[in-house]
């Protein structure tokens, strides 16, 4: 029996119909598997950029005593890829410990803060509970607002604490010190930046070349929020800080080079409040220089 055109019409109609819907719905679950790709590429790319931490005990402590006569120990334990423990101390020569005097009133700092004892646990509590050191936003001094009541110079800390993550993340560092030769330096020209800007409106910038394994040319300097660099502001007067000292840019310069001749940040000897005696005309606070080179040649 022949179909009629109206009939043709109307099953075509419904086949149309439902491929439309089939399409529809089809193209939808298809939108998903897409978006769960994507989800699934930047979750990649996060876990890239962000090294496990291996569960264990690890423990660095700094080569030489400060000019105070103490040197830096940091112990942390990592569980399930977290640091769960952390201490920090600094030990005298008679391998007494600072958090214990300051405990004892033997190490006092001021009549009304805390003790170095307990800013230390303060600053150890902050990092396990915030799992990053990214948020101190320490400034060129050292200090950090971050935690309440701690006014000591925390950089040794950070130092420290970043060489213990190091370790925890399977890389080849064992003090808190840090040559060159620790890390594997391929040729070429390298730029690093710190990631925001500290309390007085700055953030370091470093930009240095291998060649042969060695580093070569070197230049650390700071720059403002409106892209002023700190070494051009010294030299042209804007940023002074003794009328009988070195320029900014000269001290910045003289501390590149004791890394050219050296290829290594051993020897400066930072003292708690950041500051070297090995190298003349060089009072500026370094430990930004001495971060930004370590974190630079991870």
């Amino acid at each position: 029996m022949k179909m009629s055109a109206k009939k043709k019409g109307l099953i075509g109609l419904v086949v149309m119909v439902v491929l439309g819907l089939a399409v529809l719905f089809g193209s939808d679950k298809l939108y998903q598997r897409l978006d769960q790709v994507g989800e699934n590429k930047e979750t990649e790319v996060e876990n890239n950029s962000n090294q496990q931490l291996v569960d264990g005990s690890y423990k660095v402590e700094d080569e030489d005593f400060d000019e105070s006569g103490y040197k830096g120990v940091v112990n942390i334990t990592v569980a399930d890829g977290k640091v769960t423990e952390l201490t920090w101390d600094n030990l005298d020569k008679d391998g007494k410990s600072k958090s214990q005097l300051s405990l004892d009133g033997e190490y006092v700092m001021s009549e009304d803060g805390l003790l170095w004892a307990d800013q230390s646990k303060a600053l150890a509590d902050y990092v396990i509970k915030n799992q990053t050191l990214d948020t101190l936003n320490v400034t060129e001094e050292g200090k950090t607002d971050a935690v309440s009541g701690v006014s000591i110079n925390i950089k040794g800390f950070i130092n420290l604490v970043e060489s213990a993550l190091d370790q925890a993340k399977g890389k080849e560092q064992t003090s808190g010190s840090s040559k060159t030769e620790d890390f594997v330096l391929e040729d070429g020209k390298y730029t690093y930046e710190d990631i925001d800007f500290d309390s007085n409106g700055y953030k370091n910038t470093l930009t240095y070349t291998v060649s042969d394994g060695k580093i070569t040319e070197l230049i650390w300097d700071n720059v403002d929020q409106d892209g002023n660099l700190k070494s051009t502001l010294s030299l042209d007067g804007e940023y002074v800080m003794t009328e009988d000292g070195l320029p900014w840019a000269e001290q910045s310069k003289a501390l590149c080079d004791y890394v050219l001749e050296h290829q290594s940040l051993e020897g400066l000897n930072l003292g708690e409040d950041g500051k070297t005696d090995a190298i003349s005309g060089v009072s500026i606070s370094i430990s930004d220089f001495y971060n930004c080179v370590e974190r630079a040649f991870r």
